[in-house]
C-alpha cells in the first residue's frame, strides 16, 4: 500500500520531470520556431533568455510573426552584448542592429549571415517566405562570413555554435524594447 508522504513524493517528481521536458520545448516569446525537417526543435531556456538549439548539420528553417525579423549572427557570444534592449536602432553605431549596417539580403537568400558587426533583416522581400497571413519562415542551407571571397560554410561542415541574436521590433519605434530581443546558440551535431 502507498503512503500519503511516498504520493507526496512521486507527485513532485512527476511534476518536475514535467517541467524539465516543457523547458526543453518552450517556444520563444517574440514567436520564432526553428524547424528541421518538417518537425519544431525543442529549444532550452537557459539564462539571460538564451534559446539553446540543437539541430543535425543540415539545412532548417526559422520560422517567426510575418514582418521583420532583425538577426545578428556570429560564431561566439560578443554578439549579444551588440544587440542590447534599449539601443535605439537609427542612432547606436555600435550595435549590430544599427539599422544603416543591416546587410540586404537577396530575395532568394538561404544562408545565416555571420558578422561580428551587422545584421540582417528577414521578410518576403530579403529570402523570407510568407506561410500565411500570420507567419513567414526562412530556409537556411548554409553560412556566410562577411568579407569578400570568403567561401560558404555548409551546414554539414559547421564545427562550433552559432550565436544569434533576434529581434521583433513589435511596436516600430526603432528601439530594442522589453519582449522583442532572444538570444539564441545554434548548437551543430
Amino acid at each position: 500500500m502507498i503512503t500519503m508522504k511516498r504520493l507526496v513524493l512521486c507527485l513532485g517528481i512527476l511534476a518536475a520531470t514535467a517541467a524539465t521536458a516543457a523547458d526543453r520545448h518552450k517556444s520563444s516569446s517574440i514567436g520564432i520556431s526553428i524547424m528541421q525537417n518538417g518537425k519544431q526543435i525543442g529549444m532550452r531556456v537557459e539564462s539571460g533568455n538564451t534559446h539553446r538549439v540543437v539541430l543535425s548539420k543540415r539545412p532548417f528553417d526559422i520560422s517567426y510573426p510575418e514582418g521583420a525579423l532583425n538577426l545578428c549572427a556570429w560564431t561566439d557570444d560578443s554578439i549579444f552584448a551588440k544587440a542590447k534592449r534599449g539601443t535605439d536602432t537609427m542612432q547606436d553605431f555600435s550595435s549590430c542592429m544599427f539599422i544603416y549596417k543591416s546587410v540586404a539580403m537577396k530575395a532568394d537568400a538561404s544562408y545565416l549571415f555571420l558578422s561580428e558587426g551587422s545584421g540582417f533583416s528577414l521578410n518576403p522581400a530579403h529570402g523570407a517566405k510568407k506561410l500565411s497571413a500570420k507567419r513567414a519562415s526562412y530556409h537556411v542551407t548554409h553560412l556566410e562570413r562577411e568579407g569578400k571571397n570568403t567561401p560558404a560554410i555548409q551546414l554539414s561542415d559547421v564545427k562550433q555554435s552559432i550565436y544569434l541574436a533576434a529581434w521583433m521590433d513589435k511596436n516600430k519605434n526603432q528601439v530594442i524594447d522589453d519582449g522583442e530581443l532572444e538570444r539564441y546558440v545554434l548548437e551543430f551535431r
